[in-house]
């Protein structure tokens, strides 16, 4: 869509404000160009099918408006109130919405590219395979109990955002930047974090059950309670990662680097963990059955009480000294 299609617009700002003012709400696939909403209420308002450009809204009021199939350019609309509002099908290109409250929206199928809603609010909002282009930044975003499920997330940005609860089963955040974001309980099964940024993250008892992990970076998180079970985590780094209680159950872990971490009472049976890293970790009462460490590296670990029952230790290193500990502790 390029500017020259929203030229001639049919309908002015004034002109719109007016017969809003005057009970209009309906403004269906009207043209709307180059006006400014900035501080107006116009909450109910139907934009559906309508074309929108160059149009600022600053703190503007669209609680529950419809932009079902709008196409919205080069728009502002900070800290404007879009709750309840509905978005699907909607296409969204330049838009800033840095601070706006999303919270209950409906943006299921909606595609967005070079947008900002950084700081927004999207409590119970609505994303269901939305497609969202690489560079949109939802940093410091409030997503507490959002639905993000088959959505296309890759290499976007959620630095800093609020996961918590957040249901985005089958979700892509291919190479995704979500440093230091706060995921607790997240639901992401079958989620895609290929290479995703995830240091400093709290997934704490998230469910990440056959997730993609591969080569992501978990430096620092906190994954304590969390659900791996049959989750890929090839080249994975968990590095210092808080992993108290995990479940890594048939998942495949091979050349993943654990170093560091603490890994109380993790659960690794039948998993794959040849030439993963574990120096210097806490394995105290660690349950690896089964699992295939071939090649393994326990460096420095630490093991009280860790089982190792039908497990491949074939050239690991510096098992002789974690099988002494495991042997000589007591089981808790």
């Amino acid at each position: 869509m390029n500017a020259s299609d929203f030229c001639d617009s049919r309908l002015t700002g004034s002109s719109l404000l007016q017969q809003y003012q005057a009970g209009q709400r309906n403004f269906n696939g009207q043209l709307l160009q180059g006006q400014t909403w900035d501080f107006q209420r116009l909450s109910r308002i139907d934009l559906s099918q309508a074309r929108l450009a160059k149009l600022t809204g600053f703190q503007t009021h669209l609680i529950q408006a419809n932009f079902s199939q709008a196409r919205v350019q080069q728009a502002s609309f900070v800290q404007a109130l879009l709750v309840e509002a509905s978005l699907s099908q909607s296409h969204w290109q330049q838009v800033d919405l840095s601070g706006a409250d999303l919270s209950g929206a409906i943006a299921s199928a909606s595609t967005w590219s070079a947008c900002r809603l950084d700081r927004a609010c999207l409590q119970g909002s609505s994303w269901l395979g939305a497609e969202v282009a690489p560079g949109v930044s939802f940093a410091q975003a409030d997503c507490t109990g959002a639905t993000l499920s088959q959505g296309q997330f890759a290499e976007t940005c959620w630095r800093g955002a609020r996961w918590v609860r957040v249901v985005a089963t089958q979700a892509n955040f291919s190479g995704a930047d979500l440093q230091n974001s706060q995921g607790a309980r997240a639901y992401l099964k079958r989620a895609n974090l290929r290479h995703a940024n995830l240091r400093g993250a709290n997934l704490s008892f998230a469910t990440l059950r056959e997730a993609d992990l591969t080569g992501a970076d978990l430096t620092d998180a906190i994954l304590e309670g969390a659900d791996l079970t049959a989750a890929r985590c090839d080249r994975t780094r968990f590095s210092h990662a808080q992993l108290a209680g995990a479940q890594f159950t048939q998942a495949t872990c091979e050349g993943t680097v654990f170093n560091q971490a603490n890994l109380l009472g993790v659960q690794f049976l039948n998993t794959h963990l040849k030439e993963a890293d574990f120096s210097q970790a806490v394995l105290n009462q660690a349950g690896l059955w089964c699992a295939d460490l071939t090649r393994a590296n326990f460096q420095g670990a630490i093991a009280h009480g860790a089982q190792f029952i039908g497990t491949n230790l074939a050239a690991a290193q510096a098992t002789t000294e974690v099988i002494a500990q495991s042997n000589n502790s007591p089981m808790i």
